[in-house]
């Protein structure tokens, strides 16, 4: 009887193992780099390169700091759920605050758009980017209201102003299928 308990806990153990490889697996990993200059264009300085993704659901974004100096976090009330939330009991959804020169990697499951930030060069040099989580490409209508909310909560500062702007309208063309 002990031997076959041996070998039932054994090949669970293996069930599991084998289960969690294949979940760590799951998705694709985008890369964001964050650059003291961008590498094609010198007269844009601390930059994430590329700003702007359309992932899917389940998929994993690796911040990789280039230069060092950087962190990638996110931005307070943009991300999706933002507006079920309150100040005392935040929305629960994925978050992220990366420390200075590391690299690290976050992995988003729900549908909207999160809006991120370099803490220390996000009002000088604008140093911010956006991700939108699709689910098979498709834009899902409660993204609206989303939008709607962070229209009238997040209020962009210094030079992030600019950034967003043309974010915001590569969120457009996205929408109109363009």
């Amino acid at each position: 009887m002990t031997k076959w308990f041996v070998y039932v806990l054994g090949l669970a153990l293996l069930v599991i193992v084998t289960g969690a490889l294949l979940w760590a697996g799951h998705g694709d990993v985008h890369e964001v780099r964050m650059y003291n200059v961008h590498p094609e264009d010198p007269t844009r300085r601390n930059v994430f390169v590329p700003d702007f993704l359309v992932i899917e659901p389940g998929d994993r974004v690796r911040f990789v700091n280039v230069d060092g100096g950087h962190n990638s976090e996110s931005i307070d009330n943009m991300y999706p759920g933002a507006s079920e939330g309150t100040m005392m009991e935040p929305a629960e959804t994925e978050r992220w605050s990366g420390r200075i020169s590391q690299s690290f990697e976050v992995r988003l499951s729900d549908i909207g758009i999160f809006g991120y930030k370099d803490a220390q060069y996000y009002m000088s040099s604008g140093m911010a980017g956006m991700i939108v989580v699709l689910d098979d490409g498709q834009w899902d209508p409660a993204i609206d209201e989303e939008i709607a909310y962070i229209e009238e909560y997040v209020t962009q500062k210094g030079k992030a102003i600019e950034t967003f702007e043309r974010l915001w309208a590569q969120v457009g063309a996205l929408k109109a299928g363009d």
